[in-house]
């Protein structure tokens, strides 16, 4: 059975839902409800695709907290793109100025249950102005999140959020407007209201927080560093992501408003950006949180100047296959945590079965079979003595168990290919399992044709396959994994050798505005999935996506231009990526000057 958030759920979500260790060492304080993140929210380590969003120091070691994430598949998190374009106020200026910046050490993210993940690619929303709308991103992590089930997203087949629209907040950010708390992972109560004047609906989901405020959690609101992170709301069929937490008044405390941009007016461009990998249930055979043999425990507190260090004690199954062990500290006293983790023995800075330095506010340690009936944490604040106040931290321990016995291994994914020669193709796919024992690859003549053929095996964990082809015939392929138990479901059918579908022809204006441009072009294809249109100001190097259109669309209307400025724009048709079909080349450019 799986834990869900939702709102007769609120008041179990207090620290020590977990529970089962050591709940305070000597010189700890607890903490108190209503303070930390999540302005009048409650600490939870049982929110688990709630993330944290991480820049990475000079030094490629630290990492600090700057925003809020959630997960929505193995692979993809979304936050704010204003948390990504700091200095610009539109898509176009963040992918000229920022996004070409990212060095590939820079961004990110952190979930309590699974650790710390490269963010490998970063996708603006291209509709994105700061305040208006689309202030969505989307994040492609390096690696897979794993014991984690990814959270719903209020996509495709999405319903509107109304005004009076119960929902659950969630974030690591302040808990007032001069307040160093962030970090400290909370949730609350919101009602959705009609939002004030300047605020545009429906792009953006907007409530209140005023007074009276009601017991912690009952009423809540999102405050710096909260951005990015999720509104959730329970339509009927459980909790989806509805709204990513986009901006609000000055304040964000008493007589305070907020906002979120909405989710399913953007549903198109995510689910073209995070494609097959959105709506996954299952990212890996581990175990996820809220299952039966997954235990989480943990403790929160807080380190006054007087004391840099607390211990824990916390029970496991013995039966633990996978120890994951994580820390989350405020930046009161210069926050900066080391973690040190002992099996059945209390850990020090020098005698440990794992250990976490010099990584900043957050932390994280990882044992696989840890055989062992007890974990002992020590947390130690490294600044030892500097600062005022007090230090707010969580742990969070995480034991998975074993899967059941004679389970099929999961299917490979994004079965792919890449030319090595005029007739040599190397196929490759992601490896979803950890206990195939190999890999069984077909392919048949045509395309998407029945009469498959086997074409070889390759070891477990092996990831390519090389195969000769004929370059004048076009082929189906694909791969499935196999063990003792049988073999998986297929993966996707990947199309080899098709030249994919043919280029739209005679881009031209229909009309022009000083703030629209509506275009016009022939379809000359009858097997695309869309159109992809693009446009940079003349003379430009990097053009920006306008729109995804509908298959057989043959016109659209930009109305995100300005006035008295020159314009190129293009257009290709779309393949089927899923199925290695490439998209067509652009047409010809389009110079378009409005008046």
């Amino acid at each position: 059975m799986k834990i869900e958030v939702g709102r007769a759920l609120l008041a179990a979500l207090v620290l020590g839902l977990a529970g089962g260790g050591q709940a305070w060492a000597d010189g700890v304080e607890a903490e108190t409800p209503g303070t930390g993140s999540i302005v009048n929210g409650i600490p939870t380590n049982l929110q688990p695709t709630t993330g944290a969003l991480l820049f990475v120091g000079p030094d490629t070691k630290n990492q600090f907290l700057d925003c809020s994430v959630v997960l929505i598949g193995c692979r993809t998190a979304l936050t704010a793109a204003h948390c990504i374009c700091k200095d610009s106020n539109n898509a176009e200026l963040c992918e000229a100025r920022e996004i070409a910046n990212l060095g590939e050490e820079d961004l990110r993210v952190f979930f309590q249950h699974s650790g710390i993940h490269h963010v490998r690619d970063v996708f603006i929303n291209p509709e994105y102005e700061r305040g208006k709308r689309g202030d969505i991103a989307v994040l492609r992590l390096s690696e897979k999140v794993t014991g984690v089930e990814p959270a719903r997203a209020n996509l495709k087949d999405g319903i509107a959020v109304q005004h009076g629209t119960e929902g659950i907040i969630a974030g690591f950010g302040n808990s007032g407007d001069d307040r160093l708390d962030a970090a400290i992972k909370r949730v609350g109560e919101v009602v959705t209201d009609k939002c004030p004047a300047g605020i545009i609906e429906p792009a953006n989901i907007c409530w209140n927080f005023i007074e009276p405020i009601e017991a912690p959690g009952s009423e809540a609101n999102v405050c710096f560093k909260d951005d990015g992170g999720p509104l959730f709301v329970d339509f009927g069929s459980g909790p989806v992501v509805a709204g990513i937490h986009a901006g609000g008044s000055d304040t964000c405390e008493e007589f305070a408003f907020a906002y979120d941009t909405n989710v399913f007016k953007n549903h198109q461009w995510i689910m073209n950006v995070g494609g097959v990998d959105i709506g996954r249930e299952q990212c890996s055979l581990l175990n996820e949180v809220g299952e039966n043999n997954v235990v989480v425990k943990g403790a929160s507190g807080k380190l006054p100047k007087s004391e840099d260090e607390a211990r824990f004690v916390f029970d496991i199954p013995q039966d633990t296959i996978l120890l994951r062990v994580t820390v989350n500290g405020d930046t009161e006293r210069e926050g900066d945590y080391d973690l040190f983790v002992g099996l059945d023995e209390a850990p020090t800075k020098f005698d440990n079965d794992c250990q976490s330095r010099g990584v900043g506010q957050f932390g994280v340690c990882e044992i696989a079979n840890p055989d062992a009936e007890k974990v002992s944490v020590l947390i130690k604040h490294v600044f030892q003595g500097q600062g005022r106040g007090r230090s707010r931290f969580q742990v969070t321990v995480t034991a998975f168990g074993p899967p059941p016995d004679g389970l099929l291994p999961p299917a490979p994914r994004q079965l792919r290919y890449e030319n090595r020669s005029e007739i040599l193709r190397r196929f490759m796919w992601l490896d979803e399992s950890f206990n195939e024992e190999g890999f069984q690859i077909q392919r048949s003549l045509g395309r998407f044709t029945d009469d498959f053929v086997t074409r070889g095996q390759v070891a477990a964990d092996k990831d390519f396959f090389l195969d000769s082809t004929n370059p004048d015939n076009i082929y189906t392929y694909r791969v499935r994994a196999f063990n003792e138990s049988g073999f998986s479901e297929w993966s996707n059918d990947c199309i080899v050798n098709d030249p994919g579908p043919t280029p739209p022809n005679r881009l031209r204006v229909e009309e022009i505005t000083d703030n629209k441009v509506v275009l016009r072009w022939n379809d000359r294809s009858d097997d695309e999935t869309g159109f992809e249109l693009q446009r940079r100001v003349a003379g430009a190097k990097r053009w920006r996506q306008v729109a995804i259109l509908n298959a057989d669309d043959e016109r659209h209307a930009d109305r995100s231009v300005d006035g008295d400025t020159a314009y190129e724009y293009r257009v290709r048709a779309k393949g089927r990526f899923v199925n290695c079909i490439k998209d067509s080349k652009f047409s010809p450019k389009l110079l378009v000057s409005t008046p």
